[in-house]
């Protein structure tokens, strides 16, 4: 509920704010801002936990007092927790930005003629692939990688799924949606 609720919000407040920061956004300036954001974004996002988690790692080995949570201590400790995890994401961003960038290629190598072919994931065998992916993903954290040697079972979808069941589907679902990307390209 919590997370509907915050959903809802973000969504009100993006309809809300969307007529302006449109006009914002028509500047040259800020779009070039915002298109330099977008292209560190994808690795700010999956490191930014990284560094909260170290942050409070740090705490708790500095002996810093973690006050409970929604007090009036908690609250005056949030802003030292967002800047001090701003900066480790930032060094986060930095170290691993390269690998986000495209490859270059290296000389010597002839040049590829025609316009270059991206691989398409579509069709019957990239659904299935896509769908056993999810239901194998889907299996083994309910039953949980402790099901693999306990023999532990989880109902999905009306169906006792085993953790190696789970994982199986999950390869094979990937190795179709493999294939079909390429006998698309």
């Amino acid at each position: 509920l919590a997370l509907l609720c915050h959903g809802l919000w973000l969504v009100g407040a993006v309809e809300l704010l969307r007529a302006p920061v449109a006009r914002r956004l028509e500047r040259p300036r800020v779009w070039r801002t915002v298109v330099a954001a977008n292209g560190i974004s994808m690795t700010a996002f999956l490191w930014h936990l990284t560094a909260m988690l170290g942050v409070y790692g740090a705490f708790l080995a500095l002996d810093v007092p973690l006050p409970g949570p929604a007090t009036g201590e908690w609250w005056a400790q949030v802003p030292l927790r967002i800047a001090a995890a701003a900066v480790l994401t930032a060094a986060l961003v930095a170290a691993f930005r390269t690998f986000e960038k495209p490859a270059v290629r290296s000389a010597g190598l002839p040049a590829q003629r025609g316009p270059r072919r991206s691989a398409t994931y579509s069709g019957p065998a990239a659904a299935l692939g896509v769908t056993l992916c999810l239901f194998g993903v889907l299996g083994l954290s309910m039953v949980g990688f402790g099901g693999l040697l306990e023999g532990r079972t989880a109902l999905l979808i009306a169906v006792h799924v085993t953790a190696p069941v789970a994982v199986a589907m999950t390869l094979a679902g990937w190795l179709l949606v493999e294939r079909a990307g390429r006998a698309a390209s």
